[in-house]
């Protein structure tokens, strides 16, 4: 059995991981023989929240357990449903019209005035989402050629569509603004691919009235609609998925002190120039979509689309349409 580790382990501790002196020799002493080794000690300071407010571009989310319930309504009226859905539409064609690559991936490198230089950066920037999708297939069992049509959610201006179509006979790419997909579709007309079409919806109903695909992929998409819009989109995939099909999906599960109130979010809707909205829908409710879908989960993962943050949690949800 190891041997506790002496009290000066505990000092360098505070004063590695925190960048101060111990409060006290009591608060040493609370830790006396309490370490058995160097790893249980580095975890205990890792993961304090201390750490995690003054380490915020490295911490990771060790204390999500600790953490408080979030108060999020997911359900909605027919009224309420129309104005948040219109919100979510006119916020798209906007931010389509004004600066469209920024709004895809928010790095000033891609504003409007900087794009054309940053273009192939941009472009390339997508391979590192099929590197996930592809190790996480793998990693479960599952071959990518098995499935033959693919329906990406939030295609944006194409910036992962043309991967997309390397890897399936049929993709299709649906968004809500009209102006993402008139640049996505100049851009895979360039590159020659004839099997790709795209799709203009203004609604989550319309997802529920398409034709089935083998396949979904979204990712930085839905963590930009309200929770429960974001709901009925998720829903409304896969509710159209073929039988044994699919979904690559990232949703952001968790902020701390998030919360959402329908009729508080139509009263004043947020609006801030340089910043897009964020919204989080716990797993818990995932989780209840994807059994009333008849799929079952088939792996989560804790991904940084929206980037590393000590507060907050993103979820990759790999889901498998029951046969």
């Amino acid at each position: 059995m190891d041997e506790p580790l002496s009290d000066e382990y505990s000092i360098w501790g505070y004063r590695l991981f925190l960048d101060r002196e111990p409060e006290s020799e009591q608060t040493i002493k609370n830790r006396t023989g309490v370490f058995k080794n160097t790893q249980l000690l580095r975890q205990h300071f890792l993961s304090s929240e201390e750490y995690c407010l003054k380490n915020r571009d490295s911490a990771r989310f060790y204390y999500l357990g600790l953490l408080p319930k979030m108060d999020v309504s997911t359900s909605l009226k027919d009224e309420e449903k129309v104005k948040l859905t219109k919100h979510v539409q006119k916020t798209w064609e906007d931010l389509g019209e004004v600066d469209a690559h920024w709004s895809v991936l928010s790095s000033d490198n891609y504003r409007n005035d900087l794009i054309e230089e940053n273009q192939e950066d941009f472009n390339q920037s997508a391979k590192t989402d099929m590197l996930i999708l592809e190790a996480t297939l793998k990693r479960n069992g599952i071959d990518i050629s098995e499935f033959r049509s693919c329906r990406e959610f939030g295609c944006g201006v194409g910036r992962v569509t043309r991967f997309l179509a390397e890897r399936f006979e049929q993709v299709e790419g649906i968004d809500i603004s009209r102006k993402h997909l008139d640049i996505a579709s100049q851009s895979i007309d360039a590159a020659g691919l004839e099997h790709v079409t795209f799709k203009h919806i203004i609604s989550p109903d319309e997802l529920g009235k398409l034709t089935r695909t083998d396949f979904v992929f979204s990712v930085m998409v839905l963590q930009h609609n309200p929770p429960p819009i974001m709901a009925l989109i998720f829903s409304n995939l896969l509710a159209r998925l073929n039988p044994g099909g699919i979904a690559f999906i990232q949703i952001p599960t968790y902020r701390h002190n998030y919360s959402f109130e329908v009729q508080s979010y139509i009263d004043t809707p947020p609006f801030a120039e340089d910043e897009l909205e964020m919204h989080f829908l716990p797993q818990s409710e995932v989780f209840k979509i994807i059994d009333q879908s008849n799929c079952l989960t088939v792996e989560v993962i804790e991904d940084e689309y929206i980037g590393r943050n000590h507060n907050m949690l993103s979820n990759t949800f790999l889901v498998r349409k029951k046969e």
